[in-house]
């Protein structure tokens, strides 16, 4: 069972008094504080009170990070199911963990979870089509969400888009940092950005082939970047030069790395 510090007690007091009064609390902190933890102290409260726990994410990176801390948090005699493209799901189990797009498809087992507490990670993506029919389909008792950007990727908040009914707003990066919660960093940008005209969105994300045909276009500025700040990365780049390693160190290091590091 994990150990919350002082901020995320917090977090988590505010967001279950306005789920007490009826509320739909969209929990607000940056990437590095802890949200799943978060969600799953919340889960832990929600199971104390009798209630079926239903957890939803639109990736599976994020639903299996979801998975690990509710374990971690829960204990191994929690039953929890997770629900992927191509598993059979049992409806019956205390906690769900579902991607959107599958639970999406299998609206006719929702019902079964009626009157759960629905934790929604990643909730700026809350106000799309297919989170809204997971959502009127499961018919939760409560509600809440969890996000670092409390906007929809339209610009809109998540309250005309969501439903949400108060952000719960926890500390800003710079304070992480001061009380040794995140560690300081130093920030590298190129000067060229993508443009994101004309791309395509899938599950409220841009089109990864879209996205790839954008990277080239920026590719030539890229590769120096890289070499001017990691002027050491690769001298034993061997007959293909010094410049050839760079995208490939960068791409080995991503596929390379376990899902769980990533």
């Amino acid at each position: 069972m994990f150990t919350l510090r002082d901020y995320q007690v917090d977090l988590v007091n505010r967001a279950q008094e306005q789920l007490r009064t009826g509320g739909v609390p969209c929990i607000v902190a940056p990437t590095g504080a802890g949200k799943t933890v978060l969600l799953a102290e919340l889960a832990r409260l929600a199971l104390e009170r009798g209630e079926r726990v239903v957890t939803v994410a639109h990736r599976q990176e994020i639903v299996l990070q979801i998975v690990k801390s509710l374990r971690g948090h829960l204990g191994t005699r929690v039953g929890i199911e997770v629900v992927t493209a191509g598993s059979t799901a049992r409806w019956n189990r205390p906690v769900t963990v579902g991607m959107v797009p599958t639970m999406a498809r299998r609206l006719k087992h929702l019902p079964a979870l009626k009157g759960c507490t629905l934790l929604q990670d990643e909730c700026h993506h809350a106000g799309a089509a297919s989170w809204a029919r997971v959502t009127e389909a499961l018919e939760p008792a409560r509600r809440a969400g969890l996000t670092a950007t409390p906007v929809r990727p339209n610009g809109n908040g998540l309250g005309d888009e969501g439903g949400f009914t108060s952000l719960v707003i926890g500390p800003h990066p710079d304070e992480l940092m001061a009380m040794g919660a995140l560690c300081r960093y130093r920030l590298f940008a190129a000067p060229t950005t993508i443009d994101s005209r004309g791309l395509r969105k899938r599950g409220g994300d841009y089109a990864t082939a879209d996205l790839e045909r954008k990277v080239v276009e920026i590719n030539g500025q890229i590769v120096p970047d890289f070499l001017r700040f990691n002027p050491e990365h690769d001298r034993g780049g061997g007959e293909r030069g010094a410049r050839a390693p760079a995208g490939g160190a960068v791409s080995r290091s991503w596929h390379q790395c376990p899902g769980g590091r990533r």
